[in-house]
């Protein structure tokens, strides 16, 4: 069995939030102006809410209010809000809910800033080959703790209870809020300078992949102390700390290897066919996210991107057995899973220190001969 390590006790308090929405402020972020389109503002009504759904928001509404991080306010614009409900129960048996706004009438209404978002296949596959420990830090509230310019908050306000709210940080929905929150990340953390470990970001999860143990505890110290010096809250519950194998983005990551977590194959293997251009979509995006462990992805791939310029897909038989082709291939990546030889032998990773051998598949293609 491998050591265990827990986070160090001298970490500042102030670094560890209190609960999910506790919020911190960026010591290096400047309120965000957002500008509008000359359409008259998006208003609608707030829908009614169940009870259960109203109790369940309410305590996260009331700590954003505390914070001042929602604040009452007149506003011609107005967006409803909602409840989702979280799949785990809190601790006294009752349902969690998650706080929502539908800001999809406002994301249309602004005037977006080029999205810079990283790709989080390029992002996985730039974690060290030679990484045998690591820690996974969740960001609390990550949004919240960028403020918005004082002119521009009118935007997202929203019914509450009978009277107007407002947001004064950037709200979670909002079209550029991850876009902006990256770049103030990258800003306040490239510059840090680690022993033997590599930082890898991808909106508010970070995870240290180090070269062994002992790095490991000293840099994610590192970390900790450095994300408070910035104005960051985190989430003890959430911390991954100093292991050998760790779920970071829907994939498993260990010494020299990396594999889909069974949870992701499981919710890809129960997708049903889908009906809608919409559904279709969604299909394509949950395996194309792992892209890397199907071969010849994109031949594949390539009749359901026709498809999904139809409103509905007609489906035939050859795209039937495509479909059946396609899951099949994440079934059996469950199957190679629980043989220890058929998973290192899968996902090994390439170390570039050593001779390796590259296997090549051969396709026909129109024009000739393709190596993949």
């Amino acid at each position: 069995e491998p050591p265990t390590f827990e986070i160090p006790k001298d970490i500042p308090e102030s670094l560890l939030a209190t609960s999910s929405s506790s919020v911190g402020l960026l010591k290096s972020a400047v309120p965000v102006q957002i500008k509008t389109k000359s359409s008259p503002p998006p208003s609608f009504p707030q829908y009614p809410l169940s009870k259960e759904a109203i109790e369940g928001i309410t305590p996260v509404i009331n700590s954003l209010i505390k914070q001042g991080i929602i604040i009452p306010w007149k506003s011609e614009y107005n967006t409803p809000i909602l409840s989702v409900k979280k799949p785990k129960r809190g601790p006294h048996g009752k349902y969690l809910y998650r706080f929502v706004q539908d800001l999809r009438a406002v994301n249309n209404h602004v005037i977006k800033r080029h999205s810079v978002v990283s790709n989080i296949n390029i992002i996985i596959s730039s974690i060290p080959s030679t990484a045998t420990y690591f820690t996974v830090v969740d960001l609390c509230s990550a949004f919240f703790t960028i403020p918005i310019y004082e002119n521009c908050r009118h935007i997202f306000a929203f019914t509450w209870k009978g009277s107007q709210y407002t947001w004064c940080h950037l709200p979670q929905g909002y079209v550029e809020s991850p876009s902006l929150f990256e770049h103030i990340l990258s800003q306040d953390t490239d510059n840090i300078i680690f022993k033997n470990s590599k930082l890898i970001k991808y909106v508010h999860d970070l995870l240290l992949a180090s070269i062994d143990a002992e790095t490991c505890q000293e840099d994610s110290k590192h970390l900790l102390l450095e994300l408070h010096k910035r104005g960051y809250k985190i989430l003890k519950d959430k911390v991954h700390w100093c292991l050998p194998k760790v779920e970071y983005w829907g994939f498993i990551h260990t010494a020299g290897a990396r594999y889909i977590s069974p949870k992701r194959i499981e919710n890809i293997q129960n997708l049903s066919s889908p009906t809608t251009k919409k559904q279709l979509r969604a299909i394509l995006g949950a395996t194309g996210f792992c892209r890397q462990w199907i071969p010849c992805y994109g031949e594949i791939n390539k009749p359901f991107i026709a498809i999904t310029k139809d409103l509905v897909p007609s489906w035939s038989l050859q795209t039937a057995e495509k479909v059946y082709c396609f899951l099949s291939l994440f079934i059996f990546l469950h199957i190679s899973m629980n043989s220890n030889f058929s998973k290192i032998s899968f996902t090994s990773l390439t170390s570039y220190l050593f001779i390796f051998l590259i296997y090549l598949n051969l396709i026909v293609v129109s024009s000739g001969l393709r190596l993949v």
